[in-house]
């Protein structure tokens, strides 16, 4: 008994073609409207605990993106804590306490 994780769907797919010799950029050429009425998807234990997995990955990744023009320590930190803390207090300012100041400045309130 084969295991799938998607199970077989079925779609309909509505077109529309713009065959108009005129051009006109407010109406489109194609117009195509599909419809998915059920999508069943099956995991196992340790397929649905791998996913969680890959979304918390993705999420760190995404956090740890907006960090990275702040230049982080190439040591470790028990090898340069101080290095370190100028990096949280970077990080810190730059992403929290700056946008917030900037709220407050007359140019933002006018």
């Amino acid at each position: 008994l084969p295991s799938y994780i998607l199970k077989p769907i079925s779609c309909s797919l509505d077109l529309q073609i713009n065959r108009s010799d005129i051009p006109n950029l407010s109406i489109p050429k194609l117009l195509v409207d599909i419809s998915f009425p059920k999508i069943s998807v099956v995991l196992r234990e340790n397929q649905f605990h791998d996913l969680l997995s890959f979304v918390d990955w993705i999420s760190m990744t995404q956090r740890s993106e907006k960090f990275k023009k702040y230049s982080r320590p190439s040591l470790q930190p028990k090898n340069d804590p101080k290095a370190w803390w100028q990096y949280a207090i970077r990080c810190t300012i730059g992403e929290e306490i700056r946008p917030k100041l900037q709220k407050l400045s007359p140019s933002y309130i006018i």
